[in-house]
């Protein structure tokens, strides 16, 4: 996956982290979608 990100794969989890950077999902969104919960619990709080 990380190989083909330049041909636009990507994982859920990426897609996720993108729009709570971006601003536009707020952390507890991120972590109540995201697969890999232990990257978003430091997020979780965030509303």
């Amino acid at each position: 996956m990380q190989s083909g990100g330049a041909l636009g794969m990507r994982t859920m989890d990426m897609a996720i982290q993108q729009l709570l950077d971006q601003g536009l999902v707020n952390g507890a969104e991120a972590y109540k979608k995201g697969i890999n919960k232990a990257k978003f619990e430091p997020f979780k709080d965030q509303h």
